[in-house]
């Protein structure tokens, strides 16, 4: 199995392209994908566009003109899923720093982080309230403790600050421990922050809560946990998560969103004033959020 992205054969001239004429949803596209690095048509219509059908004519349109790269991806249930990001022209183009994703491997890790955040979207839209993509993490948290989103989560009065660690069964045992003591120490005295373990399999959470019951770590109580991905994508907020590196009760994601503080954002991902400000070129309001 390869992921070869290419260009468009029809593809415009950019020069001629007026960037300003873009609709703001297509400018907001761009942008998260600048930002996240890979998406499909399913998860930039959870986000942005309104629909599956509108994303797939836009997303064509922005790749006709050159400002995209697509390549297909495994078939999943009778279709072929189809991966977008940002082509080298289109970098230039926009003014962005060149991030385009590479490797089979990184594209699958990199869709099911984005698809681990549609499905808190869409289980409770509104209540993410900001989503830091692993390079907006830098300076948020110690600098040996990089997750691969913080997502921050405000639902029913009560919030979350999560720490998204998307793991695909490739890390061997003295890495997740390793990424056990620095979240430990990360996660001192922060009260609403979590490290939530997001897995392809049962089995592979039963193997990653061995692991983390190898080492004593009294600091990740009630703050680490870790659900399998086709719970989250299905049950959203009501799936289950289970206590990772310290022993504790299975409960729904949900009920460990549960600061009393107050984590509010004017621009809760996939609101239309998110869309807005991603169109305009991002620099959303972050301070109350993450406290």
């Amino acid at each position: 199995m390869s992921v070869v992205f290419r260009e468009s054969s029809e593809r415009a001239l950019l020069s001629s392209l007026d960037i300003g004429l873009l609709s703001v949803r297509d400018r907001a596209c761009l942008r998260l994908l600048y930002r996240a690095g890979v998406a499909t048509a399913d998860q930039l219509a959870t986000l942005i566009l309104p629909s599956r059908r509108t994303a797939l004519r836009r997303l064509r349109r922005l790749w006709q003109l050159g400002l995209l790269e697509r390549a297909p991806l495994a078939p999943e249930r009778g279709g072929i899923p189809v991966a977008y990001r940002i082509s080298r022209r289109g970098s230039k183009r926009l003014g962005y720093v060149d991030t385009r994703t590479g490797g089979v491997s990184r594209v699958r890790h990199t869709l099911d982080i984005v698809d681990a955040v549609c499905a808190l979207v869409r289980s409770a839209p509104g209540s993410v309230q900001l989503w830091l993509t692993e390079p907006m993490t830098d300076g948020v948290l110690p600098a040996d403790v990089r997750p691969d989103s913080i997502v921050v989560v405000q639902l029913d009065g009560r919030s979350a600050a999560l720490c998204l660690e998307i793991d695909e069964a490739t890390e061997h045992s003295p890495t997740i421990r390793a990424r056990l003591v620095a979240y430990e120490r990360a996660l001192a005295g922060r009260d609403g922050w979590h490290v939530l373990w997001v897995v392809p399999t049962e089995e592979r959470l039963g193997w990653l809560r061995r692991v983390a019951r190898w080492d004593q770590r009294p600091g990740l109580a009630g703050h680490s946990w870790g659900l399998v991905l086709d719970d989250l994508r299905t049950a959203g907020f009501a799936a289950a998560t289970r206590s990772v590196g310290w022993s504790g009760d299975a409960v729904p994601l949900a009920a460990i969103i549960a600061d009393p503080r107050p984590r509010r954002c004017s621009t809760p991902v996939g609101a239309p004033a998110w869309i807005r400000v991603l169109g305009a070129g991002g620099a959303e309001e972050t301070d109350e959020a993450l406290v």
